[in-house]
């Protein structure tokens, strides 16, 4: 007796290790906005060894999974579930027809209707900001497309229990306050996928959403690309290939289709992972016709990484730059996956001028949680107020050449100077304070002085040079 208890014990110690090694029980952190994948990528490679990425992921992994605190918290979850299956958590609930669904979704639609009229002031801010936005974006022959991104009890609010709604699910939504009204009211090219999912929803015979996960689904977000890509070309003029959904299985769900289980964070969660739809986009060309690739910068939150998904399995990793919540930059390679982690760098406006020479629309993705409900929230992340800055690439631009900004300029009425070096593409800025520093054009737009960590813009007069810090030569 007294050895097998020693036994259970000995065994209970090295359940934590055990879980560590394995990673055998999900507990991926995942929130309703943001996830961290750096727990789930402890795969070992010499190069992760050598820059320090593998040793981070070990250890980030041993300090959320070792001790006794995690198992816990996640035997407390399990019984949570069990004991509580239409409640598993303060933050969810489960429905028989939609599967788990977040409260904080249900409490903002029922407030749009509560506040309809405080909620459509700060709406109407918000609408004339994005509509500068739109006519900034739009002096640079480059669209805005906002994509409103619902979630699934805005498209199902039948299908929940009369308790959590106001009133009338069929009433509500038509009642309720609109960003998308006011977006087009405005003359912002607007996608409002609340409307288009309701559309769809009777004709369409996969989900549009997973039971366990509250973005919508890849294969919904494969019909959204569709819509959006018609969308920029009808802005645009110009002939975008077109992705093929048509090829769609059902499949276990994965990925971002999870998301609420993670969320949960029990012991085990296989009963509930149910079958979903999974689409193999494939891009489309016309016969008759040239069309382009797109390639689309996406500025938003987490319902863009579906889209993203199906332009990088169709055109491939070069139709799509993703600006996180303006404070990541995304670039992705040929062996993309979803829930691979992804090499990114900071946003700023050095970055934004160089993609916006390159890129036919940009397309802002907000969910619902981001919707700008209150002054505190702007819905477009700040991708306006980086716009304004003096230096990102405007209309009357011209292009960088070294014989064209060569020789003396005035600041403030002090001067300062450029000179020539032995490459053909680097130059030497002094300015009015006689500090110099090595410059280098690059984009053929840009003069980007590395050392100050600013850049500049030549304009179209060849009379000014606009730096990013805000200062403006002149001559």
């Amino acid at each position: 007796m007294r050895f097998l208890i020693s036994f259970i014990l000995l065994i209970f110690l090295w359940i934590p290790l055990f879980q560590t090694l394995t990673g055998i029980i999900n507990i991926e952190s995942i929130h309703e906005h943001s996830k961290s994948l750096l727990s789930n990528n402890m795969g070992f490679s010499w190069s992760r060894l050598r820059d320090g990425s593998w040793q981070k992921a070990v250890e980030a992994n041993l300090i959320q999974r070792i001790g006794f605190r995690p198992i816990l918290i996640r035997f407390s979850n399990q019984l949570r579930l069990s004991f509580f299956p239409n409640s598993p958590s303060k933050h969810y609930i489960f429905t028989s027809s939609l599967g788990f669904v977040p409260l904080d979704t249900v409490r903002r639609l029922n407030g749009d209707l509560r506040n309809r009229a405080a909620i459509e002031r700060e709406y109407a801010h918000a609408s004339e900001r994005f509509a500068a936005l739109s006519s900034s974006l739009s002096n640079l022959n480059i669209p805005l497309v906002a994509v409103l991104a619902p979630p699934k009890a805005r498209v199902y609010p039948e299908a929940l229990e009369d308790k959590y709604l106001l009133t009338d699910a069929s009433k509500l939504l038509s009642s309720a306050a609109s960003f998308s009204r006011e977006l087009e009211s405005q003359g912002v090219a607007v996608l409002d996928f609340q409307d288009i999912f309701r559309q769809w929803k009777s004709t369409i015979n996969q989900p549009l959403y997973a039971s366990t996960g509250f973005h919508w689904n890849y294969y919904a977000a494969c019909l959204a690309s569709q819509v959006l890509i018609d969308r920029v070309s009808n802005i645009s003029s110009k002939p975008f290939m077109q992705i093929d959904c048509s090829d769609v299985e059902m499949e276990i769900s994965r990925w971002a289709d999870n998301d609420i289980l993670w969320a949960l964070n029990t012991l085990s969660f296989s009963s509930y992972v149910k079958k979903a739809p999974f689409p193999r986009p494939k891009k489309v060309d016309s016969i008759t016709s040239f069309r382009k690739f797109p390639r689309f910068l996406f500025v938003g939150d987490s319902y863009a990484n579906m889209l993203i998904y199906n332009f990088v399995a169709a055109f491939g990793p070069k139709s799509v730059i993703y600006y996180e919540y303006m404070k990541n930059r995304f670039v992705y390679q040929d062996d993309y996956r979803p829930d691979m982690v992804h090499y990114s760098t900071l946003v700023s406006a050095k970055s934004l001028a160089e993609d916006l020479l390159n890129i036919d629309a940009v397309v802002l993705v907000i969910s619902d949680g981001n919707l700008p409900r209150s002054s505190a929230v702007s819905g477009d992340f700040g991708l306006f107020d980086l716009l304004s800055l003096p230096t990102v690439v405007q209309p009357d631009t011209k292009e960088m050449k070294i014989e064209l900004i060569l020789g003396n300029w005035k600041y403030q009425g002090k001067s300062a100077s450029i000179a020539a070096t032995d490459l053909t593409d680097v130059v030497v800025c002094t300015n009015e304070l006689n500090a110099s520093v090595e410059a280098k054009i690059e984009s053929g737009q840009l003069l980007w002085a590395m050392d100050w960590d600013i850049y500049a813009v030549l304009s179209g007069d060849g009379k000014e040079l606009r730096w990013s810090n805000g200062s403006i030569w002149t001559r």
